[in-house]
């Protein structure tokens, strides 16, 4: 049974691999990925078929992510938010202060010669015209003052080429002191970026100067996250679970490290099969397939694939002690997995190595859907010395995936690196971040946090409403999930 799924979405993972129960997503053109050098890196010399590959000294895991501190105020004139992409220079004889809780927008105060103040905030009104966000912001910005009138309202240019829109009034506080204000608005991604500056009317034409190269250095020159620019990364919204189980590709109910581990083949977005390590197969009889892996494909750390990891990890998801209720599901047509699953049996009869880019499987009776179930996690392929040194391998995985898995803070983050010796060429997208426990998604969605949010039922009418704004943005797909 197939069901309809929802998601809001900019840009689409393209080396995302689908997998039963997790979403199947229409995506918009991605990015062109860079050409893969037409000359490989050389591989090591790969293991004999007799024996087990070359001990893992030989390729030492790669180290984890040392995320940089994120920028937020720099010397000389410069405030800097790294987070936000935005930068301003202020006068020398100015002041600043980062506003650490921006949960209101704040981002810095600047305080100026005479009774001058500024703050630099945000919103999230940048899915929208200018001319319209900016009049929303002056709305609520100065909603509060009395006896206003606007002194200029209108379109510029700031220094670094960009449109804002520049807005000045005088009004008076409730206590009747009077005061001058301006408001310069940018929009820089989904954010809009907003100085106002104010002050006694005296004060604010007095150093008008220092007020128009505040506002006019005004910069949006992209977010980042982590120390890593917004445009480089892919940032979607997550959980964690406590459960090793959850990212055990062999006891995973589905959707586990599908851009950090892959299988033999998999389902390309429009649910046809596709060779993944697999490079290619034949089928005799209909029952007994012989597989041609890779010549290129190779773990994370550099190993190389071979049949005896593609057997390793099977007979590790038969294994009784590995308690997988999938495997024979996915796995039970293969000849010997029932008996090792029983404890009858210390391997699977139906594997056979015959060299190391060569597998031999044999299943029970000719099945024409056999394929398919290959492409589930419980067939995906482990690393040996990655899985059995320790218990929590799964918190620094050694795949084969197009991403490695390089940063893991609980409650935090997960942090992904594309995978450049990614055996189909190194996907589009150099990052992808899943920030946890962050909220609802379609919230973060809409304000611009997240690139991607899975659309609950109840939220399906309003995004398929041609008038919602986000309409355009709405994909359908089909969940392979039948429970």
């Amino acid at each position: 049974m197939k069901r309809s799924q929802y998601s809001i979405i900019r840009f689409v993972l393209v080396a995302g691999l689908l997998s039963a129960c997790s979403a199947a997503v229409t995506p918009t053109p991605p990015p062109t990925p860079p050409p893969h050098p037409s000359t490989p890196t050389p591989l090591p010399q790969p293991p004999t078929a007799s024996g087990w590959p070359t001990p893992p000294e030989s390729f030492l895991p790669r180290p984890t992510a040392t995320l940089p501190e994120a920028s937020t105020v720099a010397e000389n004139g410069v405030y800097t938010n790294a987070q936000y992409g935005v930068t301003v220079h202020y006068p020398a004889d100015w002041t600043t202060e980062a506003i650490t809780d921006d949960s209101q927008g704040g981002l810095a105060w600047f305080y100026g010669s005479g009774s001058l103040t500024a703050i630099l905030f945000f919103t999230t009104w940048g899915n929208q015209p200018l001319a319209s966000a900016a009049q929303q912001i002056n709305d609520s910005s100065l909603s509060n003052l009395k006896d206003m009138e606007v002194v200029s309202d209108g379109l510029i240019k700031l220094d670094g080429g960009a449109e804002a829109w520049a807005t000045v009034i005088t009004a008076k506080f409730d206590d009747g002191t009077p005061l001058k204000a301006g408001i310069t608005t940018i929009i820089g991604g989904s954010n809009t970026y907003s100085i106002m500056v104010y002050g006694s009317p005296r004060s604010y034409d007095e150093y008008q100067d220092d007020i128009a190269g505040l506002t006019a250095s005004m910069q949006y020159t992209g977010r980042s996250l982590y120390g890593i620019p917004r445009s480089q990364a892919l940032v979607l919204a997550g959980g964690e679970s406590t459960n090793p189980r959850d990212y055990d590709p062999a006891t995973s109910h589905g959707g586990s490290g599908d851009m950090v581990f892959t299988g033999l083949v998999s389902f390309d977005p429009q649910l046809n099969l596709v060779p993944e390590l697999a490079e290619s197969w034949t089928v005799t009889d209909g029952a007994v397939y012989t597989f041609t892996l890779r010549s290129n494909a190779r773990f994370h750390n550099g190993r190389p694939v071979t049949a005896q990891d593609v057997i390793y990890s099977w007979e590790r998801a038969a294994d009784p002690a590995t308690e997988s209720d999938t495997v024979l599901t996915y796995l039970g047509d293969i000849v010997g997995v029932n008996e090792m699953h029983e404890g009858k049996a210390d391997h699977i009869s139906g594997l056979q190595s015959i060299d190391d880019h060569t597998l031999q499987v044999t299943i029970d009776a000719p099945k024409p859907y056999f394929l398919m179930k290959l492409t589930f996690p419980t067939a995906f392929v482990l690393d040996k010395y990655n899985v059995e040194p320790r218990s929590e391998w799964y918190r620094t995985p050694n795949g084969t995936g197009p991403y490695r898995l390089i940063r893991w803070d609980t409650f935090e983050l997960m942090l992904y690196e594309r995978n450049e010796d990614y055996y189909l060429g190194p996907p589009a997208i150099p990052y992808v971040i899943v920030q946890l426990f962050t909220g609802d998604d379609v919230r973060l969605y809409e304000s611009g946090e997240i690139d991607l949010a899975y659309v609950g039922r109840y939220d399906v009418p309003r995004f398929q409403d041609p008038n919602e704004p986000l309409h355009a943005d709405l994909r359908t797909g089909v969940n392979l999930c039948t429970g």
